[in-house]
């Protein structure tokens, strides 16, 4: 997979909610796995159990409701430390809180990537 495919090519997305197994017959049935859930399950084993699972399938990833600096931190860590393709996360912080979820968002996004300093 490369960061340069058209996303919009994909075909459709796997939702992983508080189960913790990612269930699909082949590869070729989805391209992403969403990670969606209480916030417990999304820090838990078991969520990143189904990120490994997804990665060796070649599926991209994104995790749903990382609001908060400590969740993108965790998951940038263990993007980090399982090698995992974490293309996308979001949040509704930024519309209900815009001014507080832009502060926090730029410093943690600043801390966490050299590059963009």
């Amino acid at each position: 997979m490369s960061r340069g495919e058209n996303y919009h090519q994909l075909r459709r997305a796997l939702s992983d909610a508080n189960f913790g197994k990612l269930r699909f017959k082949s590869e070729r049935e989805a391209d992403w796995v969403f990670i969606a859930g209480n916030t417990e399950w999304k820090l838990s084993d078991a969520a990143a159990d189904v990120m490994l699972r997804a990665r060796e399938a070649r599926m991209y990833i994104h995790v749903g409701r990382v609001n908060s600096q400590r969740r993108y931190r965790h998951f940038r860590w263990l993007a980090e430390c399982l090698d995992l393709d974490i293309v996308s996360c979001d949040g509704t912080a930024a519309r209900f809180h815009p001014a507080q979820a832009l502060r926090r968002l730029t410093d943690v996004i600043e801390e966490t990537s050299p590059l963009l300093r």
